[in-house]
């Protein structure tokens, strides 16, 4: 589904993918404030919702601004996951000053290498994989998955927010929205 879409199911038909009708046009500085409203608003609920809240905090700006709002409700428990590939980009680098500066964040860092875990481990025997609604491909990083949602467990998390979808909801022609 590409973003401003819908999927839309009408009696037995295949279903249709929909653009949705664009809003009207805003500036850049009214966009940015409604943005900062709605998500300001959205992560809020959800934090004050649960009384333990953990996120993922991969050191991006979608990811640390969801845990900065939450932080700002509640202490929470922040997830960052890194691999050989990926722990000498700068995600890790800036999750980590992000938790070290803003208080209230208790950081963890899973790292695949201590964790053990790669992509496609634990396929070899299917009838023990999961019943799931996500797509295949996401059966490739199960594993990795479960090791960095370990500590949100462990924690006794009632609500884990991520940043995921971010770019989704903010590509170009969404952005052109505003402006």
């Amino acid at each position: 589904m590409p973003p401003g879409s819908a999927l839309v199911f009408r009696d037995h038909a295949v279903p249709d993918v929909v653009r949705l009708p664009a809003g009207p046009r805003v500036t850049l500085g009214e966009g940015a404030r409604r943005l900062r409203d709605v998500l300001t608003t959205a992560v809020t609920r959800r934090a004050l919702a649960a009384e333990r809240v953990t996120t993922d905090l991969s050191g991006g700006v979608d990811s640390s601004s969801v845990t900065c709002l939450a932080v700002a409700r509640k202490p929470v428990l922040a997830v960052t996951y890194t691999d050989a590939r990926m722990a000498g980009d700068d995600d890790l680098l800036f999750a980590r000053r992000i938790a070290a500066e803003v208080g209230g964040i208790t950081h963890r860092v899973i790292d695949a290498r201590d964790a053990q875990v790669k992509h496609f481990d634990g396929l070899e025997d299917p009838d023990a994989l999961p019943t799931t609604d996500l797509p295949s491909m996401s059966l490739g990083v199960l594993p990795m998955l479960a090791a960095r949602l370990a500590p949100a467990a462990a924690y006794g998390s009632g609500a884990h927010l991520t940043g995921r979808g971010g770019d989704n909801v903010l590509v170009a022609r969404h952005a052109a929205l505003a402006g």
